[in-house]
């Protein structure tokens, strides 16, 4: 069997450079991040070994958990975060602001058109870290969409901009759109999506199909990796999503003769590697 790495696969730049950022400021505890980096176990425990530490984003929104960040350095992540919380944050730490470039235009374009008094909709995840950071920015105005039935508490009197959180699935993202635009609605469309994870949803696609079977790599509470699963399972009926190697099942059909792994924007390369390498051994042992 042959075993190929998707070539587009890896970290995507935001969560690398929060990365890059977390390893340049980690030792003996002093760093402490708002929440996970990545959701990716593996490469939390990794982070954690070189010293950074992690803080329920809810407890210091809550203030009961502002003493344990008082006088130390503070990592926001490339989620980001509300306005009300960097507020609380400013007095009490030193901050290290990691959000990704991406996700801080769409800030900025929501908080423009809110105060320009538009509805907003941000088409994407409910709950995740990203799209709460993002109806923080538009207060009374915003309302997070994860389902078509979530159109239904609209005031389509209102004018209306549609924004997406940046790794919302295309899915989605098109049905919203294709729905508000049926409707008599003062109505302003701007993608917001991540243009680099768009391109490997398109690329993705392609490569499962060349595939006789994938392995799709990534943490199980990753949106990202869910998002890409359901595109490779969509093309290519071997399709296995696993956080570790040991957890890859032979497809039991006979004509697997290539092997294609890919992953989320929350799987480092190393881990990629890894899978392939036990994988690999794991075939050549007849296991």
């Amino acid at each position: 069997m042959k075993i190929v790495i998707d070539p587009n696969a890896g970290v995507c730049p935001g969560v690398k450079n929060a990365i890059r950022i977390a390893e340049k400021n980690a030792g003996n505890g002093s760093l402490i991040a708002l929440g996970a980096l990545i959701h990716n176990p593996q490469e939390v425990q990794r982070l954690d070994r070189i010293g950074v530490r992690y803080i329920d984003q809810e407890g210091i929104e809550s203030g009961q958990q502002l003493d344990s960040i008082r006088g130390k350095k503070v990592l926001i992540r490339s989620h980001g975060i509300t306005p009300a919380l960097l507020n609380t944050l400013k007095p009490e730490c030193s901050i290290l602001d990691a959000t990704c470039s991406r996700v801080k235009r769409v800030q900025k374009v929501i908080h423009e058109h809110t105060s320009q008094n538009y509805q907003i909709i941000i088409v994407g995840k409910k709950n995740h870290p990203e799209m709460r950071g993002l109806l923080g920015y538009a207060g009374d105005n915003g309302i997070g969409v994860s389902r078509k039935q979530d159109l239904d508490k609209l005031e389509y009197s209102r004018p209306t901009l549609v924004v997406a959180q940046t790794t919302a699935s295309p899915e989605l993202w098109h049905t919203v759109c294709e729905d508000l635009q049926n409707r008599e609605i003062n109505l302003k469309i701007i993608d917001t999506r991540c243009k680099v994870i768009a391109r490997h949803h398109e690329h993705i696609r392609s490569f499962a199909q060349r595939m006789d079977a994938v392995v799709v790599v990534g943490g199980k509470t990753s949106s990202n990796t869910a998002v890409l699963f359901e595109i490779v399972r969509s093309v290519n009926c071997h399709a296995q999503w696993i956080e570790q190697a040991d957890e890859w099942v032979l497809p039991s059909a006979k004509t697997i003769k290539t092997l294609g792994i890919t992953g989320g924007a929350s799987t480092p390369l190393w881990q990629l590697e890894a899978v392939r390498d036990e994988i690999g051994r794991y075939v050549r042992e007849g296991r």
